[in-house]
């Protein structure tokens, strides 16, 4: 699965909107979504409403296959139809298992690491600490308001060769786990302040003071016991931590299936903000908090697709004007068309039905 760099990506909080289209130049929108009627009597991976009986065809930007894709009337939800096997694409040169340089600290890192998780632990400190929120790193963002001490257990599900970790590592984190069913034998660790274990979630045994999804939920074909898992494995009321891409955003609105991070079938699914309420209550979970940004490549990699089929490096196929243009869009978007989400989660009072698997 993956798990990518926690701050590449930074919210341009520029109020102004630019949703229009550049005259004459290429929209990107030749699409053709609908295929036809293709019958599905599935349930939607979030709110578990019937689908609709009308999909439309993706055809994937990594090998050319045709997929799928129903959009749930209820809470606009994106899901794969059918089921296909995920081993067939993490194989060991799958970029998240990439073999990563041994674990690092810098005492410089390490103390203000320490410090900030200190200070996120106050109740009160939320609003202090908010102007701040574009230096602070994210982690900071997502433990504020909970009891995650720099010892405390750290669990990253579907970690890959651990990038995340590592990156929480140099901050002072000293326990630290990362659990993926794919994870190749040679990365496995069972020692030390990092471990790397190739089990799911639903397998590890042990509690953990923070949970985290980064980019790996929408990759499993039941988030609902994914969420239910995680919630009883949490030592306190939280947080678990899911950062995904949402199918309420302009850029979806504005490329369909030439979306990059549609990315079927490696994705199952895609909600959108009310998909994700919906997914929580069902796992005894709430949303405490919520933020949502659009990297500018977002709408590069989405445009190189609608014109090439695939992903490329931007300037071999836009021109300068055009890379500034679509930059410029992606900063401009509002809060609530951004196309990544990133929510922090705590037990809700109502516990999830019985019988959900954990």
């Amino acid at each position: 699965m993956t798990s990518g760099n926690p701050w590449l990506y930074r919210a341009l909080m520029d109020p102004g909107t630019d949703s229009g289209m550049d005259p004459g130049m290429d929209s990107g929108m030749d699409s053709g979504m609908e295929s036809g009627p293709q019958l599905t009597d599935e349930s939607c991976r979030a709110c578990a409403a019937i689908l609709p009986s009308v999909s439309f065809e993706v055809k994937s930007w990594r090998d050319g296959s045709s997929h799928q894709v129903c959009e749930c009337k209820t809470c606009g939800t994106l899901n794969l139809v059918g089921r296909v096997d995920p081993a067939e694409f993490y194989r060991s040169d799958y970029h998240s298992f990439e073999d990563r340089t041994d674990l690092e600290s810098w005492t410089g890192l390490v103390t203000l690491g320490r410090a900030n998780a200190r200070i996120a632990r106050m109740p009160t400190v939320e609003p202090l600490l908010r102007p701040l929120d574009r230096v602070l790193p994210t982690w900071s963002w997502w433990f504020r308001g909970f009891q995650v001490a720099s010892d405390g257990l750290i669990l990253d599900v579907g970690s890959g060769s651990g990038a995340l970790l590592r990156h929480l590592h140099r901050f002072g984190f000293s326990n630290l786990v990362g659990v993926d069913p794919f994870l190749p034998l040679r990365q496995e660790r069972s020692t030390g302040p990092m471990r790397l274990a190739r089990v799911s979630l639903q397998d590890f045994g042990e509690c953990a003071d923070a949970i985290i999804f980064n980019h790996s939920l929408e990759h499993v074909d039941d988030p609902l016991s994914q969420l239910v898992a995680a919630r009883d494995r949490l030592r306190g009321s939280g947080p678990v931590v899911v950062e995904l891409p949402l199918a309420d955003s302009a850029v979806f609105r504005r490329y369909r299936d030439n979306w990059w991070a549609l990315d079927m079938p490696l994705h199952r699914f895609i909600p959108t903000v009310l998909g994700i309420d919906l997914l929580c209550e069902r796992a005894g979970l709430r949303r405490v908090r919520t933020r949502r940004h659009t990297p500018a490549f977002e709408y590069l990699a989405s445009e190189s697709i609608s014109r090439c089929g695939k992903p490329a490096e931007a300037r071999t196929i836009l021109s300068e004007a055009e890379v500034a243009w679509f930059t410029r869009l992606a900063s401009r978007e509002r809060a609530g068309d951004r196309a990544h989400g990133s929510f922090v989660l705590e037990k809700s009072d109502r516990p999830p039905p019985s019988g959900t698997a954990t």
